[in-house]
Parts: structure tokens; sequence; C-alpha cells
């Protein structure tokens, strides 16, 4: 026991073990009030139990009127398709989530700027034409076709029910 960092401690530099003491004091007061404070942390999370989730919603896609797996298509190529189409999804009026942030925080402040940083009216006018080539490289099909939206899915006793419910949120023909 005298080779411990604590005993040696207190025989050589008191005002150090004070301190040291101090410290784990107030960390013990922390952890049972449940404070988060740094370098310490409270891990609660885990030991929560889980919120089940009332529905579970998985994005589908058509291309020709067909369900497509995107799924057996490399990572990239599935981040980008799903990443692209919910992008386009997300944007309301024709204004992208970075453009509505950017004239959120700084109004017309910098009106040089802006467009440098977020898609002109142009790109989102031609973007369902190019998503539709872009998928037509994906899967190696012509594209006449596409929707992309959701299947919510609704959990009951934690089972996932066969019957779905379908949102479609972007659609486009040639």
């Amino acid at each position: 026991m005298s080779q411990w960092y604590i005993t040696r401690l207190w025989r050589t530099s008191r005002t150090l073990f004070a301190v040291l003491a101090i410290f784990c004091a107030i960390q013990v007061f922390f952890t049972i009030k449940r404070i988060h404070n740094f370098p310490f942390f409270i891990y609660d999370m885990y030991s929560r139990p889980a919120q089940k989730p009332e529905k579970v919603s998985v994005p589908v896609l058509y291309v020709n009127d067909t369900l497509r797996n995107y799924t057996r298509l490399p990572n990239w190529k599935e981040g980008a398709i799903l990443n692209l189409g919910k992008f386009y999804i997300g944007t309301k009026d024709k204004i992208s989530q970075p453009e509505r942030v950017f004239k959120q925080r700084f109004g017309n402040r910098f009106p040089s700027i802006g467009p440098k940083i977020y898609p002109d009216s142009v790109a989102y006018q031609a973007f369902p034409a190019w998503y539709a080539g872009y998928l037509s490289t994906c899967f190696n099909t012509e594209v006449y076709s596409y929707r992309m939206g959701y299947r919510e899915f609704s959990v009951v006793n934690n089972n996932i029910q066969r019957q779905y419910h379908e949102i479609i949120r972007m659609d486009w023909q040639r």
C-alpha cells in the first residue's frame, strides 16, 4: 500500500493531494447529481431503456415503375443516389437547406458570397433530368421515369408490420 500513488502523493505534496481529493469529490458530486461536465461525461444513454419507435421509414426508389434494390450497388453509389435525392426533396420553394440557413443567418448582407455556396435555380431545374441520367448509369438501363420516397412501417410490440404507407416525394417522367 505504500507504493500507491495516492500514498506517495500524501507524503510528498499535501497541497497537490488536497487538490486531487477535492477534484475527485467534485466529480463524485457531479456524477451523483447527473451533471455532465468536461472531461467526464455520464454515459446514461447506454443505461436507459431504448426508445421504441412507432414508425420506421425506409427510402424507396422506383425506376421505370420497378422498385429498385439500390442496396446492391456499391456504397458510394447508394449514398449518392439517396443523398442527392434527399437533398432535392428537401428543397422547399426551390430553396436548399444551405441557402435557407445562409439567408437566415446573414440576410442580404453578403449577396456575392451566397450564390457561390448554394445551387442556383437553373441547377434545380436541370437536376431531375441529370438525376435520371445518373440513375441510368447506376442501373445500366434507360430511365423513362423515376419516383423516390419513403415507406413507413408501423412497429407494434417490437415487430415491424408488413403493411406500409408509401410517401412519394419526387416524381419525374420524360
